[in-house]
């Protein structure tokens, strides 16, 4: 079964219980987010929060079903039923595809998972195709990625997860933010960090893990507090090392709060959003053809 995600929606006055129909804010309908690769749905959490419906994919809920290689429009519409989508949030597996890795690039060319992998990219590029969003992004790692698949051209953004650790201001008390200043001198003076300590620089995304950014959507505003330097190499995340099983894979590849927030934020249907896009996916189809129509009437004058 497909995963989908809803919370926060207000039901209409006057009706309770199991079917009632949703109400929202004239400007805040609630929207359909396709959500590609997304097992934990951090990434889309402000959005189900907000009320619109995120239909999360991931073979890890379905490995059968939830299959993206096998996509195609027959499938998407007459298996999943996803008909519509108002907007595509992507993250596929960059472990073939990140700098850490690098030294393995050789053998996984040759072997076929360079291959698959690129597949699964060019599969969400298919369904923003078929789709056509009001806004899309893919999410990666820096890496060889725009090499492997040409077609999704240079990154729209970059950012550390540090870029938006003002977000998360208010879930911290005084003290944590008081501890967290202390600790910038921490590593220069020898001073070893806890768990929860290292806990602590998680939770307030004050860390650096280069991230990449293609497709249509508003950038996110920035407001970066100084990353906190754990180990020589300096994120927490190195202390993690290559290890770690699954277990370690998904600490790596976990949505920093502060940004999911900002990214909904920028990207929440509101005037301002829209204008941001250009228009909803509906209007800028409708320019289009006005001016293809145009141009037709223009030649056969």
């Amino acid at each position: 079964m497909l995963r989908r995600v809803r919370q926060g929606a207000r039901r209409r006055p006057g009706t309770s219980g199991r079917g009632s129909k949703l109400e929202y804010p004239a400007d805040m309908e609630p929207k359909t987010i396709l959500s590609l690769f997304d097992y934990s749905g951090q990434w889309t959490a402000p959005f189900a929060a907000a009320g619109h419906d995120v239909i999360m994919i991931d073979a890890k809920h379905d490995p059968e079903l939830h299959d993206i290689a096998k996509f195609s429009v027959e499938y998407l519409i007459e298996v999943l039923g996803i008909e519509w989508v108002d907007a595509i949030i992507a993250a596929p597996d960059c472990t073939h595809f990140t700098n850490a890795g690098a030294q393995y690039w050789r053998i996984k060319d040759s072997d076929g998972r360079t291959a698959a992998a690129a597949h699964l990219v060019r599969q969400t590029l298919r369904c923003v195709e078929f789709y056509k969003p009001d806004f899309w992004v893919l999410e990666n790692p820096v890496g060889r990625l725009p090499k492997v698949v040409a077609e999704i051209g240079p990154a729209t953004f970059r950012f550390d997860p540090c870029d938006f650790a003002g977000e998360l201001g208010r879930e911290l008390t005084a003290a944590e933010i008081s501890t967290l200043e202390e600790m910038l001198s921490w590593f220069e003076l020898g001073r070893k960090f806890t768990a929860a300590e290292i806990d602590l620089v998680k939770r307030s995304n004050r860390y650096t893990k280069r991230t990449c950014l293609w497709g249509h959507f508003n950038v996110p505003t920035i407001s970066r507090r100084e990353p906190i330097r754990v180990c020589a190499q300096g994120s927490w995340l190195q202390r993690l090392g290559g290890t770690n099983g699954e277990g370690g894979k998904a600490a790596r590849s976990d949505t920093p709060e502060g940004f999911a927030r900002a990214f909904h934020a920028a990207n929440d249907w509101s005037a301002a959003a829209v204008k941001g896009w250009g228009g909803t996916s509906l209007e800028r189809i409708e320019a289009e053809e006005a001016e293809e129509t145009g141009l037709i009437e223009q030649l056969q004058r």
